[in-house]
């Protein structure tokens, strides 16, 4: 998969994780979620979707309704420093 889209699955991962505050129940629109970030480009958004249901950082509704999953949830936070 492309690093574009991999780079745009991963701004929306965590547009989610801020817009949602965490909660992995709540579903986002995909149409929301790209004019927060100002996507345009419906391909663009249609791929990243796809590479982070891939990567099994959000669950998928068609391509309309995302929401997160415990391994999306976790790719921002930072470890613990010991």
């Amino acid at each position: 998969m492309s690093m574009r889209y991999e780079t745009t699955a991963r701004r929306i991962v965590l547009d989610m994780q801020a817009y949602m505050c965490g909660d992995m129940s709540r579903w986002a629109t995909v149409q929301s979620i790209a004019r927060r970030l100002e996507l345009h480009n419906q391909d663009l958004i249609d791929r990243a979707i796809i590479n982070a249901y891939e990567c099994g950082w959000i669950d998928i509704q068609g391509l309309h309704s995302v929401k997160l999953t415990d391994e999306g949830r976790r790719l921002f936070v930072k470890a613990p420093k010991r």
